[in-house]
């Protein structure tokens, strides 16, 4: 999901990626992952990062290679943090 930060308010963007989030793991998955330019500049990187998502690597085949690619595991049941950044 790709929003350009200045038509899209700060509350409205951390919403949608809870929504989004929250819609992957009702799917039962264990874990969620993404991919973004390899480059530490970049704002999604830091924002990724500061958000707790784990990077794994930079991928190394497919449509992605070159890319960093970031895993989110999902959260413990009932954990005080569950829904929040």
């Amino acid at each position: 999901m790709w929003l350009r930060s200045p038509l899209i308010a700060p509350w409205l963007r951390l919403f949608l990626r809870q929504v989004a989030e929250a819609w992957l793991w009702s799917h039962g998955l264990d874990e969620i992952w993404l991919v973004t330019g390899n480059d530490p500049s970049l704002r999604a990187y830091g924002f990724y990062k500061h958000l707790s998502w784990v990077i794994v690597g930079v991928e190394t085949e497919g449509d992605w290679a070159g890319e960093m690619k970031f895993i989110k595991p999902r959260p413990l049941v009932g954990s005080v943090f569950q829904g929040y950044p």
